[in-house]
């Protein structure tokens, strides 16, 4: 009898743990309607602020995190989790008891992203990005934790998505249309230059392309910005609006990336 009770406890987590990643998707991917989303969290004990989305890399995934909904509901924590390759992301109270609790039970030394207070579901795409944004500066910075916009948070970046999105359009607007009608991929190219620190060697070699090729495509980001990546000042520019494009959607965070300028 005791089998059979732990038996259908832990197809009850399961059951629980897949309908709360079902449900996660949906907001993130902007899939359900504010009644509906709002009616379901309700059910999840996560229809009140402050909530957040944490954002884990899937470097700190460890042999124990399989279980990780059943010991989060253990500790009394309101939650969903989806996991997306390359990454852990959680919905959760915005308590710092919470975050906590979220990291020593995934692992307290890998960083953690955390976008700023969900508000409605509708703003969960938002989010979403935030969340990854503030886990790339924590990763860059060092910090164990980052929140999305608040004082540990990187204070040459831009604080909203719609301050990134302006930002990518006034600097890379050109290079994006450019891709996008020619089938190119100079955005790229340029992000993975930056990231090698200008080596046209390691870039090229990560780009699989010749050094030629290489030059060529710098050269044609050069004429399309109106910006020389020989001067300092143009450099940052393109650097940081690099950073804002990731942070709005334009460009996927990369994992494993090298030492970036």
């Amino acid at each position: 009898m005791a089998a059979l009770e732990v038996e259908k406890r832990v197809a009850e987590h399961e059951r629980r743990r897949r309908l709360g990643a079902e449900l996660l998707a949906g907001l993130v991917d902007g899939r359900l309607g504010a009644d509906t989303a709002s009616h379901l969290l309700r059910e999840w004990n996560l229809v009140e602020e402050p909530r957040l989305l944490a954002s884990l890399s899937g470097d700190g995934f460890t042999e124990k995190s399989s279980d990780l909904h059943f010991r989060l509901e253990d500790r009394g924590i309101s939650h969903l989790l989806l996991k997306r390759a390359p990454l852990l992301t959680a919905l959760l109270p915005g308590s710092p008891e919470a975050v906590e609790a979220f990291r020593e039970e995934v692992d307290p030394s890998s960083p953690i992203g955390l976008s700023d207070p969900l508000g409605t579901p509708s703003r969960a795409p938002d989010a979403y990005r935030e969340s990854q944004w503030a886990l790339q500066e924590a990763k860059t910075t060092g910090k164990p934790v980052v929140r999305y916009g608040d004082d540990t948070f990187s204070p040459f970046l831009p604080r909203s998505l719609s301050e990134s999105r302006r930002v990518v359009e006034r600097v890379l607007g050109p290079i994006l249309n450019y891709d996008a009608s020619n089938g190119t991929g100079l955005l790229e190219s340029l992000r993975t230059f930056l990231a090698y620190n200008r080596s046209w060697q390691k870039a090229a070699a990560e780009l699989h392309v010749h050094r030629q090729t290489l030059v060529y495509r710098m050269r044609r980001v050069e004429e399309l910005t109106g910006r020389k990546l020989d001067h300092i000042d143009d450099l940052t520019e393109l650097w940081f609006a690099l950073r804002a494009a990731e942070a709005s959607g334009n460009l996927t965070p990369k994992a494993n990336a090298p030492a970036q300028w």
